[in-house]
């Protein structure tokens, strides 16, 4: 609702003073008959567009049981939309970082193939189909990592992109992935940026490294979660285990989650509307900052642009690319 300092009464002088006298009185008899509990809206004090933080705000809490079911829908979208495969629609999802406004707008500007290059999927090759389907339980394969020049069709795959190894290969090389923590693997051929098939990373591992295999499927759920910016975790302390999720427009909103907490969906920190991110974050740096650990963080780190989080540089080169992908200097 709007204060009474940004209302503004226009008094226009026509020289009538007994008409302008009798105008006034029949205004004072209309604010008298109005009741106590009055809408805003009735009193003509509403603006146009509420305020951010008392327009409803669609938004719904993700359960661990639920978080599968709610990413299938996304990617199902996906799928049906450009004709591609789930591995696909999740590379996808994950080089936009799952705002799907975005891969909108991308498609529009750029096109299917190209929007599908730079996020590094390579539609299956039709060279490599017409290779899968000539060769015969007799026909050796070379594999050019290991040199194995005696391999069977059976102990060889092939990605997307047509680049073919060794079945043993493909496996070292993806549990060295996941042990760096990566949730998308590249092909191992020099210089091709295709994202490997999420299938057959999940085949290979489990014959051999279970634990990674599962590790890579957890990666792959925990994407929605860590790489959406629409979906968060519930800052409640002990964890209830939930995560919300609010629409493609209320980034910069406050909600509740099923346990109880309220928090601003941009900051994760407790309420503060109307009062924005950046100066409740200075206020609160102002009244608690008087600790030695944020007088050094204050003085040595500078705040990502984007994400606001502190970042320091110690050595290395002078291009430096904060977590949330914002380069810094």
């Amino acid at each position: 609702m709007a204060s009474d300092d940004d209302c503004y009464y226009y008094y226009e002088d026509d020289g009538d003073g007994e008409e302008d006298e009798e105008e006034e009185g029949e205004e004072a008899a209309d604010w008298d008959g109005l009741a106590v509990g009055a809408d805003e809206d009735d009193l003509g004090l509403l603006e146009d567009d509420p305020p951010h933080s008392e327009r409803r705000v669609d938004c719904w809490a993700i359960t661990e049981d639920t978080l599968s079911a709610a990413q299938q829908e996304d990617l199902s979208i996906m799928m049906n939309l450009l004709n591609i495969k789930q591995h696909q629609a999740r590379s996808l999802f994950i080089h936009h970082r799952w705002k799907i406004d975005c891969i909108y707008d991308c498609l529009d500007r750029k096109g299917r193939d190209r929007m599908l290059r730079e996020a590094g999927i390579v539609l299956q090759e039709k060279s490599s189909m017409l290779i899968g389907a000539s060769r015969t339980p007799s026909t050796s394969v070379q594999c050019n990592v290991c040199f194995d020049d005696d391999l069977s069709p059976a102990a060889v795959s092939t990605m997307d992109c047509g680049h073919c190894f060794c079945n043993d290969c493909w496996t070292e090389h993806f549990n060295a992935a996941i042990d760096s923590g990566k949730k998308q693997i590249r092909c191992m051929e020099v210089k091709c940026l295709a994202i490997c098939d999420e299938g057959i990373v999940q085949r290979l591992l489990g014959q051999k490294y279970p634990d990674a295999a599962k590790r890579f499927d957890r990666f792959l759920l925990e994407s929605y979660l860590e790489d959406n910016d629409f979906v968060k975790w519930c800052p409640s302390i002990p964890h209830c285990g939930r995560a919300i999720r609010v629409g493609t427009g209320d980034r910069y909103c406050e909600v509740k989650c099923l346990c109880g907490v309220s928090f601003c969906f941009n900051c994760m920190e407790q309420t503060h509307s109307p009062c924005p991110c950046n100066i409740w974050r200075q206020w609160n740096t102002r009244i608690h900052g008087e600790s030695e650990n944020i007088k050094w963080i204050v003085k040595n780190t500078k705040s990502c642009p984007k994400c606001f989080k502190p970042i320091e540089k110690r050595d290395g080169c002078n291009l430096v690319k904060c977590k949330c992908g914002q380069y810094m200097w």
